[in-house]
């Protein structure tokens, strides 16, 4: 399959799609086979992932929950044998160094490290690509944000041409970040475990839309009480995602382990108005919160 196939394919995967079920697995292997070898494992990305996960379709018969607690024919709560059977249709690498994640871990700041996530399929390279610099976060004035690109082989559009002979990323949003009003974020933050996260669409002369804004609480605190969200104690944890008006239009779902794998994974249910652009935002937004938040 071409490249420009393939992101054909993506855009109308997650345009007809209700949602998407993440997961993330312990990794023992530090080398992981490109998907262009078809999994042979004859050669290896040109980096070595930090963190690796397998992106799904949501079941045509399933759903996000949209509270913790929802019986089990309103909500799905997946176990690691369900994982297995689903078919993966993405998967996503963090590329960040090891030497400077170290580093930073030393000062406690490792969850600020520059780092990628690439976005790829099988039979084919990047799809997306989401890159972070060092920032030192809301709270000290300087927001994290991902900026999100079609990689160089994928992009439609007309650009600059590289030295390579390929096009440069094109960029069509950011996943940022949500400080605005400082007092109120940092009250929100530091006394209702609340945060925000933008989803950014680009516009002409780099300006930005915000489409949606993803809503997290660790405690109970909040729409839902999401004290102890995935772990043994309370597996679920809902988070809103918030149309510019404030109002719930879709779900991200937090499910811990079921005791059977070290497993951590994410049901992901779309605004019904969220175009492929969007979803690929609100698909990297959950990558932001995993990072800011749920690493060990």
């Amino acid at each position: 399959m071409s490249d420009l196939h393939t992101a054909a394919a993506i855009d109308q995967q997650l345009g007809q799609a209700r949602g998407l079920v993440i997961h993330q697995r312990l990794q023992v292997s530090a080398t992981v086979p490109r998907p262009s070898d078809g999994g042979r494992g004859a050669s290896s990305l040109p980096y070595t992932p930090q963190g690796t996960y397998k992106v799904h379709r949501l079941p045509h018969d399933k759903q996000a929950r949209k509270h913790p607690t929802d019986e089990a024919d309103v909500g799905w709560t997946p176990t690691s044998a369900e994982l297995d059977t689903l078919e993966s249709f993405m998967v996503v690498h963090e590329e960040s160094s090891l030497g400077l994640h170290i580093m930073l871990a030393m000062f406690g700041c490792r969850k600020l490290r520059p780092l990628r996530f690439h976005f790829m399929v099988d039979g084919g390279g990047d799809v997306f690509l989401a890159k972070r610099h060092f920032r030192t976060s809301g709270f000290w004035c300087c927001p994290m944000h991902l900026d999100v690109s079609t990689t160089p082989n994928q992009s439609t559009t007309t650009g600059q041409q590289s030295t390579t002979g390929q096009q440069n990323p094109v960029r069509f949003g950011r996943v940022r970040e949500n400080f605005d009003g400082y007092l109120k974020r940092c009250y929100q933050m530091c006394c209702l475990c609340t945060s925000y996260t933008d989803i950014d669409r680009l516009l002409p002369y780099d300006k930005y839309e915000t489409r949606f804004t993803l809503r997290t609480n660790f405690c109970s605190c909040g729409r839902v009480n999401n004290c102890c969200a995935g772990t043994a104690i309370t597996r679920n944890g809902i988070f809103d995602i918030l149309d510019p008006h404030g109002d719930i239009v879709g779900y991200l779902q937090l499910v811990g382990s079921d005791g059977h794998e070290f497993s951590r994974a994410f049901v992901l249910e779309f605004p019904v108005e969220s175009t492929p652009e969007d979803r690929a935002l609100l698909l990297t937004a959950l990558f932001q919160i995993q990072v800011a938040f749920l690493e060990p």
